[in-house]
């Protein structure tokens, strides 16, 4: 799975991610350092905190919106 490109979604911190989520800062950076799994409630609130659908996540390869 790809994350979206820089352009699409705009460059974001943990700060501006966890503002923009309502999730805490040191749980972002607890699931990017993998010690611990995204619930997906949480999933939801980052795709929405970047502008995004979730559904793009379960879209395979080569398939267009």
């Amino acid at each position: 799975m790809r994350a979206p490109s820089s352009s699409r979604c705009g460059v974001h911190t943990v700060e501006t991610l966890a503002s923009a989520s309502g999730l805490p800062g040191e749980y972002i950076e607890a699931v990017e350092a993998g010690r611990v799994e995204l619930s997906v409630q949480a999933l939801v609130a980052i795709c929405e905190a970047l502008g995004i659908s979730g559904a793009i996540l379960f879209h395979k390869n080569g398939d267009q919106e």
